[in-house]
């Protein structure tokens, strides 16, 4: 088989010309590659020099799929969902997508070279992966009218925010994934200074964000029926630059409480699942 990687060939992708330069970086791409290559688009190969970070998500997210035991299935037509998962006889989709800095005045700022200081931009950063969910739910509209999906298969959306500047987060946070489908805002402190063991710590009810134009984006996807054809998103930050670590180490699954195809509890296997209980906010590790 021949590699997917060709050292000689020149890209402006930097992605692209790291593994081309770091040995350890390649050897992982190619095996994937050798996991990933009847998965596939035919182009694949082709198109990986120009937006590696792209493609390389897909494969990764393929490959940790079947790593993790799905009954992951060639691809057949070239329209349609990136992943199709054999299921007890049914179907489960899932799209992948990489949520980008964005652009002009919504931009996610990335700090400069010698900026010691720096606010963490947490609702542009929210803005982003709402709006990748939200385009990657137009196209499951799409798949249902062209009836390349059923009404009773689950669609999950895989977004990947390592090409979003900034999103660092603590594992004692709501992610920002999560604050992009359910309405949690910013942490608020309320002091009882007469009594400070009657403090609280909350999450504000955020519904929606702003633009600059003024304009809103919804943040509230998992509350709205409209949006039941969802069932899951899986969320990762991986890329090429840490390929020493466990397959889907990183990942993170929440469900839709509304979904119209539920996926079980523990579905994905492994890394943080997330889900709305009757007053909580849930999670737990797998």
């Amino acid at each position: 088989m021949s590699p997917l990687i060709d050292p000689n060939l020149f890209s402006i992708d930097t992605d692209f010309n790291f593994v081309c330069k770091d040995s350890e970086a390649r050897e992982f791409v190619e095996n994937l590659w050798k996991e990933y290559r009847e998965f596939s688009d035919k182009d694949f190969a082709q198109k990986i020099s120009a937006k590696f970070h792209n493609h390389f998500w897909e494969m990764y997210l393929t490959c940790t799929l079947k790593y993790l035991g799905k009954n992951v299935l060639p691809k057949t037509r070239e329209e349609g969902p990136d992943i199709e998962i054999e299921n007890a006889g049914s179907r489960i989709w899932v799209e992948a997508v990489v949520a980008s800095p964005g652009e002009g005045s919504n931009r996610v700022p990335a700090p400069k070279a010698d900026q010691q200081w720096f606010r963490i931009p947490e609702e542009q950063i929210v803005m982003r992966y709402t709006t990748v969910v939200d385009a990657k739910f137009q196209k499951y509209s799409f798949y249902r009218e062209k009836q390349i999906i059923s009404e009773s298969h689950p669609y999950v959306i895989a977004v990947n925010g390592n090409k979003v500047p900034l999103s660092w987060e603590s594992s004692d946070e709501i992610p920002f994934i999560v604050q992009a489908v359910l309405p949690f805002g910013l942490p608020t402190v309320n002091v009882n200074w007469e009594n400070p063991n009657q403090s609280s710590f909350e999450y504000a009810h955020r519904p929606e964000i702003f633009k600059v134009s003024g304009s809103s984006i919804q943040t509230n996807i998992f509350q709205r029926k409209e949006y039941e054809g969802i069932s899951g998103i899986i969320f990762s930050k991986a890329s090429v630059y840490e390929f020493r670590t466990q397959l889907g180490e990183d990942y993170i699954f929440i469900h839709n409480p509304l979904a119209l195809n539920k996926l079980p509890d523990g579905w994905l296997g492994t890394g943080w699942e997330y889900k709305v209980g009757d007053k909580f906010l849930l999670r737990r590790r797998l």
